[in-house]
């Protein structure tokens, strides 16, 4: 019963902390989408994310979808994504792993980039390692 208890309480404190979330790890809300949609439905807009790679002056946007079984949320990359790193074109979803970092999946289940909780922007890439991306939440 110890165990059942302390699992508990150890899973409550993760989630408060974000970590098993579909949210911007940084806490903020996510963007606003037109002035009353879906306000009575009590439905959110959709998250949309800054994605930038080191060395690139121009980022792109990605949206975060409706949330699907295996906290997965379909994942929807501007034009721009794909000329920054072609890898992301085949990226369709979004992913929340169970140790607290985020992959972008292709329909095919592989990991095309993964990211870990930052300190000041909300992830950072750390695989593949041959491109630093940082992903923040959009205004």
């Amino acid at each position: 019963m110890k165990v059942l208890v302390s699992g508990a309480l150890a899973l409550g404190l993760l989630g408060s902390t974000g970590y098993l979330s579909l949210h911007p790890a940084n806490g903020s809300k996510p963007a606003a989408g037109p002035a009353g949609a879906d306000a009575d439905l009590g439905v959110r807009a959709h998250p949309v994310f800054a994605l930038a790679k080191a060395g690139v002056d121009q980022g792109c946007a990605v949206t975060m979808g409706a949330t699907r079984p295996m906290q997965r949320a379909e994942l929807t990359l501007t034009e721009a994504c794909a000329a920054m790193m072609p890898a992301l074109a085949k990226a369709r979803y979004w992913q929340d792993n169970s140790d607290g970092t985020v992959a972008f999946v292709s329909g095919e289940g592989q990991a095309v980039v993964e990211f870990f909780a930052a300190d000041g922007i909300a992830y950072e890439s750390f695989r593949p390692e041959t491109a630093l991306l940082s992903l923040s939440a959009s205004q």
